[in-house]
């Protein structure tokens, strides 16, 4: 369980991170470049990590 926290905290800074650097004027659009579109699954990926990471350490207390 220990180990899952800094993991938890580590992906949570990403997270806040890819969502600080979208544009400002973000959108979805079929204009999208590649690095908004790879953008937007590290940010789904992450967030289903967190979801998942959050749920086992629930479980584990």
């Amino acid at each position: 369980m220990s180990d899952l926290k800094p993991q938890l905290e580590e992906k949570v800074l990403r997270l806040k991170a890819l969502v600080d650097s979208r544009s400002k004027a973000y959108c979805s659009s079929i204009n999208s470049s590649e690095e908004d579109v790879k953008r937007e699954t590290e940010i789904d990926d992450l967030e289903e990590e967190i979801k998942r990471i959050e749920k086992e350490l629930l479980t584990k207390k």
